[in-house]
């Protein structure tokens, strides 16, 4: 089982959150870097914290990733 369990990533339009069982972050839409590959969608913040979105778990949100597309820097 995953060790901190189930990962939720919220967009607004301002910023990007992500909660878990024990810790959040968030972080400004602007200061994000996005990497999109076949299968998963990189995303690091400034601080050099990274999330990995496989592409498989975005298909019922396709807004979500629309917009992270369209909101933050591109490496």
């Amino acid at each position: 089982p995953p060790i901190v369990g189930a990962h939720v990533f919220t967009l607004t339009s301002p910023e990007s959150q992500e909660r878990n069982l024990i810790s959040s972050t968030s972080v400004k839409l602007d200061a994000l870097r996005c990497h999109e590959t076949a299968k998963h969608v990189f995303l690091v913040t400034p601080t050099h914290i990274a999330f990995i979105l496989p592409k498989r778990a975005l298909q019922e949100a396709p807004e979500f990733l629309r917009l992270l597309m369209e909101r933050t820097k591109h490496a």
